[in-house]
């Protein structure tokens, strides 16, 4: 039941008007993969990331704020690699998650999933880790299948999963037959589109964007999916992302509705767009320094189309009605009727929609 009562206060952020919503950490830069659309890893730097205390003052600050939601994310929060202080990030990651809840925020984790097992999970939840977003890397079915193992010992440990891919011109292909075999499980799934940046600047290869064409097909059938309530992406998106081409959407300079934290501290407005303000520094987001500072830079970025960033942005309650549903049922361990409820409307999608083919295509 606690479970369910910290969901429904999540949920409850997206349904007031420019309430803040979602707050991303990015705990450290450290991770063990390098993927190709991924520069995070190559900007590491343990010298200058925040240590455990200094995350717990962050996290209260951004409490203070108003923010009911953590996202924790990386490179790799559950590495084992150690910090500065002689403290894995993983434990890092555990500290600062133990500290949010505690403080009375839904506390989320991005991984890859690599350092998962059943006894970190348990731990997980034990510290208060209410979500937990696995990203697929390796486009095999015996790597999806070892995500999916994972998710379902997470919902099982009272975390709810979700399976999340990036979006790219090369694995357009795969991605409705990943969707529809994920939700099958009973899991959640989420799709966010390839952002390109060079040295923090914008370039738009279009070669890795997929293109207009192919953003319509895929997330036209993935609407298909979305009543269901497996489909974690929300209809806006869905939408509007193919008119946006190539990622051509700019977040409000004059909301503060969601806000990133880099591993050093600082307030940024998003992953790519960062400022040198610490978040220690400024009591307010109404202060001057930090509001024309935000507007300037947004003026001057190169746009994006960030799933999170949007979705917090471009909220929809009434269309996301039955994932907040689909996420009570798992806070409340049903996870069996879940299951046979994804596994259901797969088959049904399967045999309604013959002008996609929704098997699997991972060897």
């Amino acid at each position: 039941m606690r479970n369910l009562l910290e969901f429904v206060g999540f949920a409850g952020s997206f349904v007031r008007k420019d309430a803040p919503r979602l707050a991303t950490l990015e705990l450290t830069r450290f991770c063990n993969r390098r993927c190709s659309y991924c520069q995070v890893p190559t900007l590491y730097n343990p010298e200058t990331e925040l240590t455990v205390d200094e995350s717990k003052q962050v996290i209260g600050q951004v409490g203070k704020w108003g923010f009911r939601i953590l996202s924790i994310i990386g490179g790799e929060p559950l590495a084992d690699a150690m910090n500065k202080e002689g403290v894995s990030h993983r434990e890092h990651t555990l500290h600062a998650a133990r500290h949010a809840a505690v403080k009375g925020m839904f506390v989320s984790i991005t991984s890859n999933g690599d350092y998962l097992d059943e006894a970190l999970l348990k731990r997980m939840s034990e510290a208060g880790v209410r979500s937990l977003i696995l990203s697929l890397h390796t486009y095999r079915k015996a790597a999806l299948d070892s995500l999916i193992k994972k998710a379902i010992t997470a919902r099982e440990k009272g975390i709810i999963p979700c399976i999340f891919c990036i979006f790219t011109e090369s694995n357009t292909e795969y991605l409705l037959g990943i969707s529809s075999y994920v939700i099958s499980k009973g899991l959640l799934f989420g799709v966010g589109i390839y952002q390109d940046y060079a040295t923090g600047l914008r370039t738009k290869r279009t070669n890795a964007i997929p293109s207009p064409e192919q953003q319509r097909f895929v997330f036209d059938a993935a609407m298909e999916l979305k009543p269901c309530g497996l489909i974690r992406t929300n209809r806006n998106y869905l939408r509007q992302a193919p008119e946006l081409y190539p990622n051509n959407w700019k977040c409000n300079p004059d909301r503060n509705v969601y806000l990133h934290v880099g591993p050093e501290g600082t307030l940024n407005v998003c992953g790519n767009v960062r400022t040198d303000i610490k978040v220690l520094e400024i009591d307010s987001l109404q202060e001057l320094k930090w509001r024309e500072t935000k507007r300037e830079l947004i003026k001057h970025c190169g746009n994006c189309l960030h799933q999170c960033l949007f979705e917090v942005e471009n909220p929809d309650p009434i269309g996301d009605i039955p994932t907040f549903l689909i996420g009570s049922m798992m806070a409340l361990g049903q996870h069996k009727l879940v299951e046979r409820w994804g596994a259901w409307w797969a088959s049904l999608i399967a045999a309604r929609d013959s002008k996609v083919d929704w098997s699997l295509k991972l060897k």
